[in-house]
């Protein structure tokens, strides 16, 4: 992925995020695990949920994600006591987010990701119409 369209598609998830009522951090220049960090203010200001975003962008319908990239951003959720979301847009407007919200994101999907937590392989592909990405609605 090319630094200019990833960079545009952290800003466009950070647009879709804030209309949505979220806080926002954007860790710019970022070439660590984390790139958004986003949280919702409740009753007394306090958050109710925090996410720790990966963004991915791409212009085909497949991307092929590294273990170790995976195995970073959820062990950065510690850091930030925060729920991992891989962010990945496909074909320059086709959104899907894998989280480990309601369980572990390296899980998610019974093929692919699966195989990457028990280190059998060293890459995953991630999928437009896989059914373990999720649509934004669904994770925000």
């Amino acid at each position: 992925m090319s630094y200019r369209k990833g960079v545009n598609a952290e800003n466009q998830l950070i647009g879709f995020l804030k209309d949505r009522g979220y806080e926002t951090i954007h860790l710019s220049g970022s070439r660590g695990p984390v790139d958004i960090i986003a949280s919702k203010k409740t009753f007394f200001g306090l958050s109710s949920k925090k996410f720790a975003i990966q963004v991915k962008a791409t212009t085909s319908d497949a991307l092929r994600m590294p273990k170790k990239e995976l195995v970073r951003l959820r062990k950065s959720t510690n850091q930030h006591d925060s729920y991992a979301v891989l962010a990945v847009r496909f074909s320059r407007e086709r959104w899907r987010f894998w989280s480990d919200e309601e369980e572990p994101l390296l899980s998610y999907d019974e093929s692919a990701l699966r195989d990457l937590e028990r280190g059998k392989s060293i890459s995953a592909e991630l999928t437009v119409n896989s059914n373990a990405g999720k649509l934004f609605e669904h994770v925000f």
